[in-house]
């Protein structure tokens, strides 16, 4: 074979080896989405404590030894939950919300509204949410601990939305930014675990109530 043909079948080689590679790869992510997926919504079905990695593995007619392949155990799984939930909800909730975007009171009552429909359509798209807000303090200090910086990450996205209106002068200048951001995702929290997420009259109903305490108040106007 000339050195031209070596080269080229080298290349080739090379080539396939990383096709596949790549293709490993692609499926490995996709099974750890299924595991992901599968363990969130028994989470949420079932209860942390009630599911085992032998309910996950059924549910997806795999082997238990699948499962390990990719998770150490039924908490990591948990914790990779966790840090999906959080990226997925900052990228949803920022997506056209910039904390800096809104230049007058009706663009940031606007922005408040989405930021609550982001919050909403999360628990619609990941069951665990609520498993975590009920369940969190029951499994272990480290995951309470967790569960309350995803919420606390929340309410500083919502203190950034203050603050800019506070600088552009139409939001109240001594108003606590940080204090009222942390009793707004309380509010919105407290309805999340009290009330059914797929109920969208009421989840509409308690989004509008929570949006109008906090622009309009409760004094009535003359």
């Amino acid at each position: 074979m000339t050195d031209g043909g070596n080269r080229f079948a080298k290349a080739h080689a090379a080539a396939v080896a990383d096709l596949r590679t790549r293709q490993a790869d692609a499926l490995a992510e996709l099974r750890k989405r299924e595991i992901l997926d599968t363990a969130s919504r028994l989470f949420a079905s079932k209860g942390y404590h009630q599911t085992a990695i032998a309910d996950i593995a059924k549910a997806l007619q795999i082997g238990h030894g699948t499962v390990y392949r990719y998770f150490e155990n039924k908490r990591d799984i948990l914790d990779h939950i966790i840090d999906d939930l959080a990226s997925r909800f900052l990228a949803t909730a920022m997506l056209g919300n910039a904390p800096d975007a809104a230049t007058t009171i009706s663009e940031y009552r606007a922005q408040v509204e989405r930021f609550a429909a982001a919050f909403w359509g999360l628990s619609d798209t990941e069951p665990a949410i609520r498993m975590l807000l009920h369940q969190a303090d029951s499994v272990d200090p480290e995951l309470a601990e967790r569960t309350n910086g995803f919420i606390r990450s929340a309410a500083l996205v919502v203190a950034g939305y203050l603050e800019n209106g506070q600088q552009r002068g139409f939001v109240r200048a001594d108003l606590d930014p940080h204090a009222t951001a942390e009793t707004v995702i309380a509010i919105v929290v407290g309805t999340m675990v009290g009330h059914r997420g797929d109920d969208k009259a009421a989840r509409e109903r308690y989004t509008a109530a929570a949006v109008s305490l906090m622009f309009d108040g409760v004094t009535a106007r003359n």
